[in-house]
């Protein structure tokens, strides 16, 4: 799928999941559509079972699970249904040579998300997104008080990373998380232990004379490197050098009106759960009144490459506006002023 078919799938998204129920907060995961997952590394001190493993919600009672064993490689795979958000009941087995390997596999898997559900389901949002909260006891553990970091992005249990108290490690860490068609798995089971793109681009940009392309009630100062074309309902501009899609700047307006229950913080989460696959520890998001800056980055398996993503959430009395910035990492990396001046450069009409 090409990234600009992509990016109007993912506003088509944005659009049901605005105007859908289905989205409020719920304990049994009936908050997330099929196809949204997560991943978690656990690398746990003296143990031999630290690994990847991931969840993702294949249907509205049925899960697939995979989980990369570090040491050896070797994936293991199964279906099954949750019975409660932390009693996980295995329907089907895919993969795995090993059945002892298999066994342990399952069993340590039983104890986390048993683990994540009774240190999770007491946390409580209200009026902020990210808590930290100290002296935990992980049951499964023996002298295991941990510090735990949750985000209220973060699909399943809103895990961020769980620090060990007495030594400092990391024994669960939140590595990715990302939503695919329900019926097209492929980048659930192609998600690496560690990101390793291809950097390929010989793209390298220098200021040509800068005109101002208006797109809603903004101005954006581009060059003669960037086209105009349409998307959907508005117009958005590409850098087009190597491939149909090398950059591509592009701004949203959403009324108030249409949308009265909408918030930046619905946004903020459309924006990074509603990607193919968040590389979690790219994600800075920061507020400033009513200007939320996002940034995260987009692995993608067919290609090999990341993509950087930079959004402006700005909320006025009638209307949000997105502005984004889209590159691949290694053309916005090659490029990064030249890019930043241009993002810093866009003002709104007065």
């Amino acid at each position: 799928m090409s990234l600009l078919r992509k990016v109007f799938y993912l506003l088509a998204v944005i659009f049901i999941y605005l105007t859908s129920p289905v989205h409020a907060q719920s304990n049994f995961f009936n908050d997330l559509r099929p196809g949204q997952y997560v991943y978690y590394t656990q690398t746990i001190p003296n143990f031999s079972l630290n690994k990847l493993f991931g969840i993702m919600k294949v249907s509205q009672t049925d899960y697939f699970v995979r989980i990369i064993d570090y040491s050896s490689g070797k994936t293991s795979a199964f279906l099954g249904t949750f019975k409660s958000p932390g009693d996980f009941e295995i329907t089907k087995i895919y993969s795995s040579d090993d059945k002892f390997q298999i066994t342990l596999q399952i069993a340590d898997f039983l104890n986390i998300i048993d683990g994540f559900y009774n240190v999770s389901k007491d946390v409580k949002f209200d009026n902020v997104t990210d808590i930290t909260v100290q002296n935990i006891d992980f049951i499964h553990y023996d002298d295991a008080i941990f510090n735990i970091s949750f985000s209220k992005y973060i699909p399943y249990y809103h895990i961020v990373k769980m620090i060990h108290q007495k030594t400092k490690k990391e024994y669960f860490k939140l590595h990715s998380f990302g939503f695919n068609k329900s019926s097209e798995v492929k980048s659930f089971f192609s998600v690496p232990i560690s990101f390793q793109p291809k950097n390929v681009s010989k793209i390298k940009l220098t200021n040509q004379a800068r005109k101002n392309v208006n797109i809603f009630d903004y101005s954006i100062p581009v060059d003669s490197n960037w086209s105009k074309e349409s998307l959907g309902n508005t117009d958005v501009l590409l850098i087009k050098q190597e491939t149909a899609r090398d950059a591509i700047i592009m701004i949203e307006k959403i009324s108030k009106e249409d949308r009265p229950q909408l918030s930046s913080e619905n946004l903020i989460h459309v924006l990074i759960n509603f990607q193919p696959c968040v590389i979690a520890d790219s994600i800075t998001i920061k507020k400033n009144g009513s200007i939320t800056d996002v940034y995260y980055e987009v692995w993608s398996y067919e290609l090999n490459r990341i993509t950087i993503a930079k959004t402006k959430i700005i909320e006025n009395d009638n209307d949000f506006y997105t502005i984004t910035l889209n590159s691949f990492k290694d053309v916005y990396t090659n490029n990064k002023k030249y890019f930043d001046d241009i993002y810093r450069g866009i003002n709104k009409i007065k």
